[in-house]
């Protein structure tokens, strides 16, 4: 599979430092030989992986939830905070609830 041929109206669009124009198209035409016939076969079982993980319900749901609430890198802060917030009064809670008695 020779892909790649010199002729006279050849426009000189690369400089190549290998030497002749032949050495060059004998470089590409090696290079062609070890690609891939037909690149749509080499990624169908990639773009049917893909496929499926965006037709899941928690990826989209995700990512609608971070598009709704985390436009910001402040929202992501406060998210934080309330977070932390709220296991500080789960922790205060248990806490006072399990108290040694006292005599």
């Amino acid at each position: 599979m020779k892909c790649v041929r010199i002729s006279e109206t050849t426009t000189r669009l690369l400089h190549n430092g290998l030497g002749s124009d032949e050495a060059v198209a004998e470089l590409f035409n090696k290079i062609s030989d070890c690609l891939v016939s037909n690149p749509e076969l080499q990624f169908l079982d990639l773009q049917g992986r893909i496929q499926v993980h965006c037709n899941s319900v928690w990826a989209s749901d995700l990512a609608q939830l971070y598009h709704t609430y985390f436009r910001t890198p402040w929202s992501f802060l406060v998210f934080v905070g309330a977070i932390a917030g709220l296991l500080l009064i789960a922790l205060q809670t248990y806490k006072e609830f399990n108290k040694p008695a006292s005599p």
